[in-house]
């Protein structure tokens, strides 16, 4: 037999082998769901090392489908490229990732078009004697509404109702740290509602402590500029007689960034 012959021929098994250790059954103890698992797990650990974690992957064998959110096409591009070399060079003969299929991947123009417009845009967060923390109102993405979940979570003994929606038209302003402040103070209160509309926060309840109402304080005059924040923090009764500005609403000057 002819030597370019016996090198075809043998090329052609190493491929074989190759796909059979991918669709199950040319190589013992090998089958397809493993091997999807494996460069699956490949692709995310190459995805979060090159700071891509909007994207989410699926298999259909060797090919890789990428799912999410990206922020450009440019960053679409980098996502598919890096899930393609996640194991080795990628390919069928070095038992990668033969594809990368884009088709099913969505862009933040497109998830900005399917928002509606919030005008004024308002938000609470609502802490009842009893039962569960409420977000409520409109927040500027999807990212912005599951931080916020977590960080309640983190914030507040009790579980978190989640009742909020993303929407365009949020003000001026780190609008995200402005909330995130607004919780921390809220968390040092006994009952209260923390509100904002447009610009405006205002948080109103009751501190059981005269250091606790001041520590919530603290908090919003730490607020960014450009945006506002006003208290109504009364005090329990058992302290009242030591807080003669309970219950007035005052202005907290915005802090430095």
């Amino acid at each position: 037999m002819a030597p370019g012959i016996k090198i075809l021929i043998g090329a052609m098994l190493f491929l074989l082998i190759g796909y059979g250790g991918i669709h199950g059954g040319l190589v013992p103890g090998v089958d397809a769901a493993s091997v999807e698992a494996r460069l699956k797990q490949a692709a995310l650990a190459s995805l979060d090392d090159a700071g891509l974690d909007w994207a989410r992957i699926t298999m259909n064998g060797q090919q890789a489908i990428l799912q999410g959110t990206a922020p450009d096409r440019e960053s679409a591009a980098a996502a598919a490229r890096t899930v393609s070399r996640a194991v080795f060079a990628g390919g069928l003969v070095a038992g990668g990732i033969t594809s990368v299929d884009t088709s099913r991947l969505r862009f933040e123009t497109m998830r900005d078009a399917d928002k509606p417009i919030a005008s004024p845009f308002t938000w609470s967060a609502i802490l009842p004697d009893t039962g569960p923390l409420r977000l409520v109102g409109f927040v500027p993405d999807d990212r912005v509404r599951m931080a916020l979940v977590a960080e309640a979570e983190g914030l507040f003994d009790r579980p978190v109702a989640d009742e909020m929606q993303a929407a365009r038209g949020a003000p001026e302003g780190d609008w995200t740290r402005a909330a995130s402040l607004g919780l921390a103070a809220l968390s040092r209160l006994e009952e209260g509602r923390l509100t904002a509309s447009d610009g405006v926060f205002r948080l109103g309840g009751t501190a059981r402590t005269m250091a606790a109402a001041q520590t919530a304080r603290g908090s919003l005059a730490a607020f960014p500029p450009g945006l506002t924040a006003r208290d109504a923090i009364g005090l329990a009764e058992q302290d009242s007689l030591s807080a003669p500005e309970a219950g007035i609403e005052a202005d907290i000057e915005a802090g430095p960034e």
